[in-house]
């Protein structure tokens, strides 16, 4: 061995040298990493951070990417529900109603701008649309206008999405067109509008000669291009249409959709949620174009349609007193006009009729005397008979003397003097219409005298009369359905009753404001012994699916069921009935009096008061029941601004209707003056 060369490594081990002692020719040399260590490295750490990325997912996105797998790999058809029925009753033939809102499936086109680039096919295709729909000159320009302004926007997504393509933008965006329903098969789907889809109110709902037309021009090939359809962006859908059959009738109760299907107003919108039902969807999995591949193993959610509503108020009756009450307000040139005919034992409302009216139906032509209820302002489409209160003037008389009565204030027998037509309280001065002396209880009714029923109202003290106002539900909302947009009336608060003033002005209908439903409400307690009832529009909801394949209705929810109170006793209703009848006999409401049925009732001309002034204007009234001796029914007519060259008095212009009302109303429920 050379002095220069360096011992073996096992020489130095034995000799005890430390490696850096050791001759640098002895300690090996590092080896480099080779490509399949490096690899290999790389491969473990992405490994890791995959196996650290996945947990973390499904940690804390797990749900959210479940949903967007979801979204871009299903999609739906909807099936749509059908909308619930409106009904009326009908106590002669219960199995026999007729319908008074429905819903069915009808025809709708549209037209998908994206295949209709060449401007001159749409022109000829809105061209040939316009005269098959009998579309005029404004509603054809919109539409070609529309269709244009789709096809630029369609044109510019597809450039949009060409130039994405190209830039190597490889996801894929969820189609425009493809229809998504919710997992949750009682929600309502949300269908955001396809700008390049154009329509317009003309192309919706079909009659089926429209309809057909329509698909022969969908079948027609391009001159050209054989294979290719020659308006490719032509379609049909299906929509439910609500129809209201019976148009005017009852329009004021019923309400009506809007153009989206949503209820607005009445009945409609007051039941929705039992009416609207559910929709439905049928799953698929789908292309990333939306086209569908397969069936899911969630293949069908079958629609929930709505349930039926069945109303009390009866077709015959509604459409007699609707024709009474519109001929009565012609007839004196009156501003409006109300009628509600009210079942005294129950609480059910027969009918309700307003006047001006509107028709929840656009006929073509329109209805003279009902304009389309889209097209009427607000002042044809308030139910009067809940929303506009009025000062009753004499009809309000009997409600404070059945309270004087009841509570034994005076007797039927009591004596009160007249003082001959003009009696001063202060500087209060009251009057008769006609000059009377000492009247009894029972003739101040039946005369209508203002000065003998002030003199009740003194003797009865305002504490006492403002009980028996709130007894008979005055002041406050009756509580039919429509509560949304009925009025409590007006009631000052007993702490702002001026002493001595106040509670005369009350006693013969002045100072006071009720709705026609109110008063209605309050004398069916004198009719049927003293009970208050909460009236009532709706007799019940239905659940008619299992009918068509032979099984029974299921009542849902069931109003039939009175709501009462006692407010009076029943000797004190036997004694009003009497007095009223005597009205009618030998009083101011003669020309009430029937050869068909004994009926007892009050009349009122009422001034009508305006910012505090006197307008010179009256509301004509009669309020009456029928048959004396077994009360069945309730009616009232009150018409308000009569022209007062015709007439003007309650007894002249209110009860001659009230009386037709009345007799027809008895006539067909099969209930004469015997009241069976």
């Amino acid at each position: 061995m050379t002095p220069s060369a360096k011992p073996p490594r096992w020489i130095a081990r034995t000799m005890g040298m430390s490696m850096t002692d050791r001759p640098q020719n002895l300690v090996r040399p590092a080896r480099p990493m080779t490509l399949g260590q490096a690899l290999a490295f790389l491969a473990t750490a992405m490994l890791i951070g995959c196996a650290y990325r996945l947990i973390w997912l499904e940690k804390h996105r797990s749900a959210d990417l479940r949903e967007a797998a979801r979204k871009q790999q299903t999609s739906s058809v909807p099936y749509l529900a059908r909308r619930g029925w409106i009904v009326d009753s009908n106590p002669i033939n219960p199995g026999r109603n007729t319908v008074l809102a429905a819903s069915y499936l009808v025809d709708s086109v549209y037209i998908d701008a994206k295949p209709m680039q060449d401007e001159t096919a749409r022109r000829e295709l809105v061209d040939r649309l316009a005269t098959i729909l009998n579309m005029g000159p404004s509603e054809r320009g919109t539409l070609l206008t529309k269709v244009n302004e789709a096809a630029a926007v369609a044109a510019r997504q597809a450039a949009e999405a060409a130039a994405k393509q190209a830039a190597g933008d490889e996801g894929e965006a969820v189609p425009e067109d493809a229809v998504e329903a919710s997992p949750d098969p009682s929600a309502k789907k949300k269908r955001t509008p396809n700008p390049r889809c154009v329509w317009i109110d003309s192309m919706r709902w079909m009659e089926p000669a429209q309809s057909a037309a329509i698909r022969k021009l969908m079948a027609e090939r391009d001159p050209v291009h054989k294979y290719d359809k020659r308006y490719p962006g032509l379609a049909i859908i299906a929509e439910l249409k609500r129809d209201y059959p019976a148009g005017r009738l009852a329009a004021h109760q019923i309400g009506f959709l809007d153009k989206g299907g949503q209820a607005t107003e009445g009945l409609e919108l007051r039941f929705d949620k039992w009416l609207r039902g559910i929709d439905g969807a049928k799953w698929f999995i789908r292309t990333g174009r939306g086209q569908p591949l397969w069936s899911t193993e969630k293949e069908y959610d079958p629609p929930l349609d709505g349930l039926t509503l069945v109303l009390n108020l009866n077709a015959v009756i509604q459409s007699n007193v609707e024709q009474v009450l519109l001929d009565t307000v012609k007839k004196y040139q009156a501003e409006s006009g109300t009628a509600v005919v009210m079942d005294v034992r129950t609480g059910a409302i027969w009918a309700m009729a307003n006047v001006p009216m509107i028709s929840l139906r656009k006929d073509n032509p329109p209805e003279k005397d009902a304009p389309y209820v889209r097209e009427a302002d607000e002042a044809r489409r308030r139910n009067r008979a809940l929303t506009d209160p009025f000062e009753p003037g004499s009809i309000f008389k009997w409600v404070n003397m059945a309270g004087a009565i009841d509570k034994h204030v005076v007797r039927e027998t009591d004596t009160f003097d007249c003082s001959g037509g003009v009696m001063t309280i202060g500087k209060r001065v009251v009057h008769d219409v006609h000059g009377y002396g000492q009247l009894t209880v029972r003739l101040i009714l039946v005369k209508s005298s203002n000065i003998g029923m002030s003199r009740i109202g003194m003797k009865m003290g305002k504490d006492l009369m403002y009980k028996n106002l709130c007894d008979f539900g005055l002041g406050q909302k009756t509580g039919v359905e429509l509560n949304t947009v009925e009025s409590e009336g007006k009631l000052k608060p007993l702490a702002k009753w001026q002493d001595g003033y106040t509670n005369i002005s009350i006693s013969f209908g002045q100072e006071i404001s009720v709705t026609p439903l109110q008063m209605v409400r309050a004398f069916s307690a004198i009719c049927n012994g003293g009970y208050l009832l909460t009236p009532r529009l709706v007799r019940a909801v239905v659940d008619d699916s299992a009918v068509m394949s032979g099984g029974a209705a299921r009542v849902v929810e069931d109003y039939s069921v009175p709501k009462a109170r006692r407010i009076l006793q029943e000797s004190t209703c036997k004694t009003m009935i009497d007095i009223m009848a005597e009205v009618v006999t030998k009083g101011t409401g003669q020309k009430a009096k029937s050869d068909k049925v004994a009926i007892f009732g009050k009349t009122g001309t009422a001034q009508i008061f305006e910012r505090g002034h006197d307008t010179g204007e009256y509301t004509s009234s009669f309020i009456c029941g029928a048959p004396v001796a077994a009360p069945r029914i309730a009616v009232i007519v009150s018409i308000r601004k009569p022209k007062k060259s015709i007439g003007y008095y309650g007894g002249t212009v209110a009860a001659p209707p009230a009386k037709q009302i009345v007799e027809d109303t008895l006539t067909f429920l099969n209930a004469r003056g015997s009241g069976q």
